[in-house]
């Protein structure tokens, strides 16, 4: 049987061991986190990624509200198109509306509806002879979000940027 003192001087053996072998060598190869000049750069960089994506969603979404009026422009051009055909008639007087962007369209079309955020304007013409040379039927539409405005000519079939 082991003594007691066998088992005392045995753990004092171990204890020492471990504690002379979990010293830190060296305060270099075991440092912990980040100086002040490494911090500033991690957070230099953060604010570059954070800026260049702030940049990239702006551009985008203004492109996206400028592509969602083009095509609601040339959707309603081809519905008037198609109401001309059958009826002799486009629908819509100078100064009349249809829109979706919070105010009351004066241009009320059976189921028909823009984008969210567009406004159609009759900008001129006479719905009666929309291929008048002299004064062409032509609409506008601009999204509430940009500052574009496109405009489509009933005798030329063209939209262009104002």
């Amino acid at each position: 049987m082991e003594k007691k003192s066998d088992r005392k001087s045995s753990y004092i053996r171990q204890e020492t061991w471990k504690k002379r072998n979990t010293k830190q060598t060296s305060p270099r190869v075991m440092k912990k986190g980040f100086n002040l000049a490494e911090l500033g750069l991690i957070v230099l960089a953060i604010a570059v990624f954070f800026a260049a994506g702030a940049f990239f969603f702006r551009v985008t979404s203004r492109s996206a509200y400028d592509i969602t009026v083009k095509h609601d422009l040339q959707k309603f051009a081809d519905f008037q198109d198609y109401h001309y055909k059958i009826n002799r008639k486009c629908l819509g007087e100078q100064g009349q509306s249809v829109r979706n962007d919070g105010a009351v369209s004066d241009l009320v079309i059976e189921n028909y509806s823009v984008s969210e955020g567009v406004c159609i304007t009759i900008v001129s013409g006479d719905p009666q002879r929309p291929n008048d040379a002299d004064n062409p039927y032509a609409f506008q539409a601009r999204h509430a979000k940009s500052d574009k405005v496109y405009e489509y000519n009933f005798l030329s079939g063209k939209t262009v940027e104002r």
